[in-house]
């Protein structure tokens, strides 16, 4: 079956049968069973359980669009749809946003609040941004949706430098994971890091 890679907060547009389609977003998942999302603006008010639906998202750069039901709703005490895991998903995948797995350390600084991590790794990268992990244990002040942060690696044999504002922030039991959007970035890295996304899509990464 195809997986959704879901988290709490990501955008979704929904169409229920006989209702207007409304922009929500996830609150919670289940693999397999359900789907969360939030009614907004009491949107969604008189839906029932068993009314069809879809519904559309994109998560970093890939676009899923599926057909599903309402399990059930509530109202209290905060009103929520809860829609079928669907058994079917459809994936587009938009190329310049396409994120591709590597893992390469690197060095973290975060000029908002002006520390640096000096043992970090970028797990996956693409033109628009990097996703890096930052072990369990590094002593540093909370990172905030919004700072701004410079990350830097060797690639190629070469220096890599980039400016990104954080959008999303993962904790798990042995790192944090931290989605960065690239904001600032001289010629020459993007013409670096062109380089090994040509040849990460050669070998089929």
């Amino acid at each position: 079956m195809q997986k959704i890679h879901l988290e709490a907060g990501l955008p979704v547009l929904v169409e229920v049968s006989g209702h207007t389609p409304f922009d929500t977003h996830v609150i919670g998942f289940e693999n397999e069973n359900y789907i969360i999302v939030k009614q907004i603006n009491n949107r969604g008010s008189d839906i029932s359980a068993n009314s069809q639906c879809s519904a559309r998202l994109l998560h970093e750069g890939i676009i899923y669009t599926f057909s599903t039901e309402v399990l059930a709703t509530m109202s209290s005490p905060s009103p929520l749809i809860f829609l079928r895991y669907p058994p079917k998903i459809d994936v587009v995948q938009l190329r310049r946003d396409r994120r591709y797995s590597v893992n390469l350390p690197s060095v973290f600084n975060n000029n908002t609040q002006n520390f640096m991590i000096k043992v970090s790794a970028v797990k996956d990268i693409s033109m628009q941004g990097c996703r890096v992990s930052i072990p369990e244990g590094s002593k540093h002040l909370p990172i905030r949706v919004g700072d701004l942060c410079k990350i830097s690696f060797i690639v190629m044999h070469k220096y890599f430098e980039a400016v990104g504002m954080v959008k999303n922030i993962y904790e798990s039991a042995n790192a944090t994971s931290v989605g960065l959007e690239f904001t600032e970035m001289k010629e020459i890295c993007r013409e670096l890091l062109d380089g090994m996304i040509n040849i990460l899509e050669a070998q089929g990464t």
